[in-house]
C-alpha cells in the first residue's frame, strides 16, 4: 500500500481549474475561519432575533446613522443576511468537492486487504525482523496466540504446504475519520439554515394567571430607529398559565421587601385539541419543551391589580362585594351615577396630618365605688376590638346607635359586654346617663357622650388606598374621593347613598416567557456528534496492518502503519522482546535488503 498522497498531477491537470480550486483543503479552511468571524459579529452585535431592549439600547448608543449603516449591511441580522449564507455554501461546495476530490485515494487504502504480502514485504522498513527459528511451523499455535495478544485476531493463510502468513488489518475506519467530520460539518450547516429560515428563538408571550394564548409574537424586524414591528405567530396548540409566583429580597437595613426578584416561577400547562396534554413548572434555566418549541421563563411584569371592594347601602343596610380593575365601570343598584377606580396606592404616607373619619362612637365614664370618675373608655362601632387592649375583666363592644330627630338627645345605644373569665357575652341596650353595673366587677360604666361621625387626625402611614372617580350616565368623570383600606369610615363624609369599602388590593403579575422554535436543532446535534465521532476516528486511532510469516525454518514480521508511529513503534518492540524470550532458539537475522519498505 502505497503513499499516494495528494492527487497526481496528472489527474490534476485534467480537472478543470474551478474544481482545483474548490478542491483546495487551505480554501475550505479559509471558509471555515471567515464564517468563524462572521459569526463571532453576530454574537457580539445584537440582532433582530434576539432580545429587544438589549437591540433598542444599542442602536440608542450607536445613533441612527450607524444603525442605518449596519442595517443596509446586513450586521443586525447576521445569520439571514446574503453575503453570511454565501460564505456557508462556498464552504460546503469546498468540502463537498475535496472530499470527492480525495475519495479514490481514500477508498482505495480503506480497501487494502493483503493477507499474502508480496516477499519484498519482510526484506526492509523500520517495523520489518526476520529470526532464525528451527521448526517455527510446530509452534504455530504459540506464536499466532503471541501474534493475536498484540495485534489482535488474525486471518490466517496457508501458502503451499509449509509456508503460513498471518495478518492482522486493523483501524481501517480510521481513514474514513475526515469523512464523518466534513458530513457532520455539512448536516450541521443544514440544520442551522433551516433553524434559521424554519424557526426563531425570540418570540415573546405574556400570560396573566389563567390565561390561554395560541399565538407568539415575534419580532417582523425593528427599524434603525428603533422602532419595533411585530406581528402574532400561531401555534398548533395553547400554553395556559395556572400559577405564577414571584419572590422577592428583602432590605438587609429594613428587613423590608425590596423590588429586586429572587424567584420567578410559572406553572404551564400544554392543550392541545382541548385536553390537557402536559403541566409543567418552569424557572430561568428550567424551560419547558413541546411540539418542536421551548419556552423560557424569561421575565415577569406586573399588571394593573384587582379591587376587592365593598358597597354599603345606607338604605337598606345591603353590603354589595366588588371586584373591579382599575377604570373599570361600577354599577350599583339606586346609585346615580356610576364608579371607576382611577388610582391606586399600596401603601399610603403622608407628612402633614390629615383628618379621617372612625365613624359612630360612645364614650362610657369609669366610675369607682366611692363615686369617684377613673377615665372614659372609647368604642368604635366599625373598630370592634378596639377595648381588648385594656386587659379588663370586661371588654366592650358598640353594636350601634338608635338616633332620630326626637332623640338626638338620648339616643338608644346597643352594645355588647364580654366577659373575658367565662368567655359569656350580654347585649346591653342603655341611653345616656344610665349606670351599668356587670357581676364582679366593681366598677359601673356610665355612657357620657356619643359622635356618628368622630373625626381624627393622622399622619404618617395611612396603608392601602384607591382614588374612585363618580362618572355620570355618558361616562363623564364628575368629581373625585379617596378610600382607604384601613380607615373604611372614610367615605362616609360624601353623604352619598352607598358608602365604599376598599377590603384589599389583589397584585396581578403576568408571567413572561421566551419561546423558541428550531425545526433543525436534532439536525445539528447529529451533525455535531458525527463530527465528534469523526474526529476521534481521525485523530486518536490509526489504520495498522501487520504480518507474520511462519515456516519451517524461521519467522518474518513486517508491519505499516500510516500515523502515530512512534506508539506503533514501542508496540513492535515489546513483541519483538517478548518474542525473543519466548524462543530464546529464535536469532535474528539482518534483513536481505536495506531499503525500508514502503510505509503510508
Amino acid at each position: 500500500m502505497t503513499n499516494s498522497g495528494a492527487p497526481t498531477a496528472a489527474r490534476k491537470e485534467e480537472a478543470p481549474w474551478i474544481w482545483r480550486f474548490f478542491a483546495n483543503v487551505k480554501l475550505g479552511v479559509f471558509w471555515l475561519i471567515v464564517l468563524a468571524l462572521l459569526s463571532i459579529l453576530g454574537t457580539i452585535i445584537p440582532q433582530t432575533t434576539g432580545a429587544v431592549d438589549s437591540l433598542q439600547g444599542y442602536l440608542a448608543r450607536i445613533g441612527p446613522e450607524r444603525a442605518e449603516l449596519f442595517d443596509k449591511l446586513g450586521l443586525l441580522n447576521v445569520y439571514h443576511a446574503w453575503w453570511f449564507n454565501l460564505v456557508l455554501a462556498l464552504m460546503c461546495t469546498s468540502i463537498v468537492v475535496a472530499s470527492i476530490d480525495r475519495w479514490p485515494r481514500i477508498h482505495k487504502e480503506f480497501s487494502f486487504d493483503e493477507p499474502v504480502p508480496p516477499a519484498s514485504r519482510f526484506r526492509g522498513g523500520p517495523f520489518t525482523r526476520n529470526w532464525d527459528l528451527p521448526g517455527a511451523k510446530a509452534k504455530l499455535a504459540e506464536l499466532q496466540g503471541l501474534f493475536s495478544s498484540f495485534f489482535g485476531s488474525p486471518k490466517v493463510s496457508h501458502v503451499g504446504e509449509d509456508e503460513v502468513v498471518l495478518y492482522s488489518n486493523r483501524g481501517r475506519w480510521t481513514r474514513m475519520g475526515v469523512y464523518f467530520v466534513h458530513a457532520g460539518i455539512l448536516i450541521t450547516a443544514g440544520g442551522a439554515v433551516l433553524g434559521n429560515f424554519l424557526g426563531f428563538t425570540a418570540g415573546q408571550m405574556f400570560l396573566r394567571e389563567g390565561q390561554a394564548r395560541d399565538t407568539v409574537t415575534r419580532i417582523a424586524e425593528i427599524t434603525p430607529r428603533g422602532e419595533l414591528n411585530t406581528f402574532m405567530d400561531p401555534m398548533p396548540f395553547a400554553v395556559r398559565c395556572d400559577d405564577f409566583e414571584v419572590q422577592f429580597y428583602d432590605d438587609p437595613r429594613t428587613g423590608e421587601k425590596t423590588k429586586r426578584p429572587k424567584l420567578f416561577r410559572s406553572t404551564l400547562t400544554i392543550l392541545e385539541g382541548g385536553r390537557e396534554k402536559l403541566t409543567e413548572h418552569i424557572e430561568v434555566n428550567s424551560p419547558l419543551r413541546y411540539g418542536g418549541y421551548t419556552f423560557y421563563q424569561a421575565s415577569y411584569d406586573e399588571g394593573d391589580p384587582v379591587f376587592h371592594m365593598e358597597a354599603l347601602d345606607t338604605q337598606t343596610g345591603e353590603v354589595i362585594p366588588i371586584v373591579a380593575r382599575k377604570d373599570e365601570p361600577i354599577k350599583l343598584i339606586g346609585a346615580e351615577n356610576s364608579y371607576a377606580v382611577k388610582f391606586f396606592e399600596e401603601d399610603v404616607k403622608v407628612e402633614d396630618k390629615v383628618t379621617l373619619p372612625l365613624g359612630p362612637t360612645v364614650s362610657l365614664q369609669q366610675v369607682d365605688p366611692h363615686g369617684e370618675k377613673l377615665g372614659s373608655i372609647m368604642l368604635l362601632q366599625h373598630y370592634p376590638g378596639f377595648d381588648n387592649e385594656r386587659g379588663a375583666r370586661y371588654a366592650f363592644r358598640l353594636d350601634g346607635i338608635d338616633v332620630t330627630r326626637e332623640s338626638v338627645e338620648h339616643p338608644v345605644i346597643h352594645m355588647t359586654a364580654l366577659d373575658n373569665e367565662t368567655q359569656a357575652a350580654k347585649e346591653l341596650t342603655v341611653e345616656l346617663g344610665d349606670s351599668i353595673e356587670l357581676d364582679g366587677d366593681p366598677i359601673r360604666y356610665v355612657p357620657v357622650g356619643y359622635d356618628m361621625i368622630t373625626l381624627i387626625d393622622r399622619d404618617g402611614d395611612l396603608g392601602p388606598a384607591v382614588s374612585v372617580a363618580s362618572l355620570d350616565d355618558e361616562g363623564k368623570e364628575i368629581d373625585r374621593f379617596g378610600v382607604l383600606q384601613h380607615y373604611p369610615e372614610k367615605d362616609l363624609g360624601r353623604g352619598a347613598r352607598h358608602v365604599l369599602r376598599l377590603k384589599k388590593i389583589e397584585r396581578v403579575f403576568f408571567t413572561g416567557l421566551q419561546v423558541a422554535k428550531d425545526p433543525g436543532v436534532w439536525i445539528v446535534w447529529f451533525g455535531s456528534s458525527l463530527m465528534i465521532l469523526g474526529m476521534l476516528l481521525a485523530f486518536s486511532l490509526s489504520h495498522k496492518n501487520a504480518w507474520m510469516r511462519i515456516t519451517p525454518e524461521g519467522v518474518s514480521f513486517t508491519a505499516i502503519v500510516h500515523k502515530k508511529r512512534l506508539a506503533f513503534e514501542q508496540t513492535t518492540s515489546r513483541f519483538f522482546e517478548e518474542l525473543e524470550e519466548k524462543f530464546p532458539a529464535a536469532t535474528k537475522k539482518s534483513t536481505k535488503n536495506p531499503t525500508p519498505a514502503p510505509q503510508e
